[in-house]
């Protein structure tokens, strides 16, 4: 009968590493990896705070210009998809669930983009850059109406490179 666990001169591959450089690579990966992911979680929610800034500057102009959004579904929309989801998907770059994270704040930046280009951008409304007052607060929603669509834009960029790069499936 064959041991179990053969002896390191007979030969056989032993089910335990003979010396610690048997286990540097797989110990190193995981280092590499943490540190992937960390800068992930770094790079994820400092977007998501630098983009905080213009989001927060923008609904002040809003309110300062008595621009309100007549349908509560599209403003239940705008604190879920504008500003909550962001945040969440930045807690979660920092947990275990890093790359539902980074999905969340995929699809929370997109469909941010998509709503204030149509709203900011395409459709003639109060909510329409070209349609505010000559005032510090209408230069202020319109200077943070663009700061906010580049910063969602390079948040799905963002986004994609982390699901494809550090936070790819294995």
């Amino acid at each position: 009968m064959k041991p179990k666990f053969p002896h390191r001169g007979s030969g056989e591959k032993s089910f335990f590493p003979k010396n610690f450089e048997e286990i540097r690579p797989v110990t190193d990966n995981a280092r590499r990896n943490g540190r992937l992911s960390r800068l992930a979680a770094w790079i994820g929610t400092a977007l998501v705070a630098v983009r905080a800034v213009p989001l927060v500057l923008h609904s002040a102009a809003h309110v300062e210009l008595a621009i309100f959004l007549p349908s509560v579904l599209a403003n239940v929309y705008i604190w879920m998809v504008l500003f909550i989801a962001p945040v969440v998907a930045a807690g979660l770059l920092w947990t275990s669930a890093a790359r539902s994270g980074a999905w969340l704040l995929l699809w929370s930046m997109f469909g941010s983009l998509i709503f204030e280009l149509y709203n900011h951008f395409m459709v003639m409304s109060p909510d329409h850059v070209s349609q505010v007052p000559d005032t510090f607060w209408g230069h202020t929603f319109q200077v943070t109406a663009a700061a906010t669509a580049v910063l969602e834009a390079a948040g799905c960029a963002i986004a994609i490179y982390l699901l494809s790069g550090p936070l790819r499936r294995a």
